[in-house]
């Protein structure tokens, strides 16, 4: 089942890594995340997306600062880039995993639902991931029928 978490890497191998992102820091974030989800289950299939998990945690990263900001940098990997420089490279690989010029397209929803009354500066998030800020409030059932109902309307 591996094969199956690593697919969306595989897929776009060519086009993730012609940027200047190092390779290996991909290939070991999605090696770990896959020894951290098989270490919690014994016999079970695991499918992640580790394209969906790294563009999640830079919307977090986004907002990030201090011990939490260098904590999500050190389990991503990021540790060793320039400022910023993972932003430009979620970007450009959403983009081009969205593209309709490519043999594969994908459809990327990025949506980030907030507690009522938090809030966001909404400057990073449609710039860097494409994504919508949607206050919420979060009391069952509430919080979960918006969230199925908004996911439903892209499938």
């Amino acid at each position: 089942m591996f094969v199956l978490g690593l697919l969306l890497l595989l897929v776009l191998h060519k086009e993730a890594f012609s940027t200047n992102f190092p390779d290996e820091t991909i290939a070991e974030f999605s090696v770990n995340v896959y020894n951290q989800l098989r270490a919690t289950g014994e016999d079970e299939n695991i499918i992640f997306s580790p394209l969906g998990i790294a563009i999640t945690m830079g919307m977090v990263e986004l907002g990030a600062h201090g011990s939490t900001l260098k904590e999500i940098q050190h389990s991503m990997g990021y540790e060793g880039l320039k400022n910023g420089e993972e932003f430009a490279f979620l970007k450009d690989l959403s983009d081009m995993a969205a593209t309709e010029d490519s043999h594969y397209v994908m459809k990327l929803v990025n949506s980030l639902y907030v507690q009522n009354g938090y809030h966001v500066n909404d400057k990073f998030l449609p710039l860097f991931m494409d994504a919508c800020i949607f206050p919420c409030l979060f009391a069952p059932p509430l919080a979960f029928v918006l969230i199925v109902r908004f996911m439903s309307m892209f499938h």
